[in-house]
């Protein structure tokens, strides 16, 4: 956003519904047991450390992304259209 003359107002939220990885990213003392994660992995505690990210949690059946990550049953995809403020537009 910087490159398109929008700076930044502290950190870019992510809304992540995997309670996991947000622990791992908080917690930086969590990453000694995780020797076995790919060091770019480890990035992610920096940058949340470092104010570039926050984390927090949403519940999946709030998780609004999921319409554009994976197919959806159609009553899940009801709900999230109706999450995002779309709706049907009536046949002419």
């Amino acid at each position: 956003m910087s490159e398109l003359s929008y700076p930044p107002f502290g950190a870019t939220m992510l809304w992540l519904d995997n309670q996991s990885a947000i622990h791992v990213g908080k917690n930086p003392e969590h990453h000694s047991r995780m020797w076995y994660l790919l060091p770019k992995y480890h990035r992610l505690q920096e940058q949340v450390e470092d104010k570039v990210f926050g984390l927090e949690y949403v519940p999946t059946i709030s998780m609004q992304a999921d319409v554009l990550t994976k197919p959806l049953e159609t009553v899940a995809h009801q709900r999230v259209c109706l999450l995002l403020g779309l709706t049907s537009q009536p046949a002419l």
